[in-house]
């Protein structure tokens, strides 16, 4: 029981120590872009959109709207549900990032080129709330306003796990273990590990529980 305890709280404490990173890394790139400003807007800009990829923060903001007066030209991604994101995420490598919205679907776009690679459907169209990649960038975990966290194949569109985690309306979140073979997903106060191949659960954990 102990060990089980201590592997869901270490991909918790992970999940914490991710978002952590991704609030430095927003915040070295938003830096990185004021230092730009003056002498490469479009450098400023882009590199402002990697601090926002991160994570949304109000330097980041200040950046962007100092950086885009004199930005002439921007690539933009126009697809279903873009004036509803609700989160962006990088794939491995840069070279794409996926968007959720509250019209129900991830849409996965290619950077060099900004066309839309695949677009993932929520059963029912739950608004998702938040949607990131595997590490190896074959697969995405949503979150959904129906209570879901969903794991789906992004080379079909098909959920290869999905498990309802808290109630409807409520906040849930899901996130890949570094290996990708798992999930911790959040909601109802429980962190629960589900193993992706089996489709079942590896441990899980009250997070009011006190760890001993």
């Amino acid at each position: 029981m102990t060990a089980t305890i201590l592997t869901v709280v270490a991909l918790v404490q992970r999940s914490t120590a991710v978002a952590n990173e991704h609030a430095d890394q927003s915040r070295q790139y938003a830096a990185s872009s004021t230092a730009t400003l003056g002498s490469d807007p479009q450098t400023a800009t882009l590199l402002v959109l990697k601090a926002l990829g991160f994570q949304t923060s109000s330097q980041a903001e200040d950046s962007l709207r100092a950086a885009l007066p004199d930005v002439q030209r921007l690539d933009r991604w126009s697809g279903p549900g873009h004036e509803d994101v609700t989160s962006t995420a990088f794939g491995p490598g840069d070279r794409s990032f996926v968007a959720s919205s509250q019209n129900g679907t991830a849409t996965v776009v290619d950077i060099p080129t900004m066309w839309t690679a695949r677009v993932l459907r929520e059963p029912g169209g739950s608004a998702i709330a938040l949607a990131s990649f595997s590490p190896d960038g074959q697969e995405g975990v949503t979150s959904s306003a129906d209570g879901y966290v969903r794991v789906l194949s992004l080379a079909s569109g098909r959920p290869i796990l999905s498990e309802r985690v808290g109630s409807a309306g409520e906040t849930v979140s899901g996130v890949f273990s570094p290996d990708g073979t798992q999930i911790v997903a959040t909601g109802h106060g429980v962190a629960t590990i589900f193993d992706v191949p089996s489709r079942q659960v590896a441990a899980s954990l009250s997070l009011s529980s006190p760890v001993r």
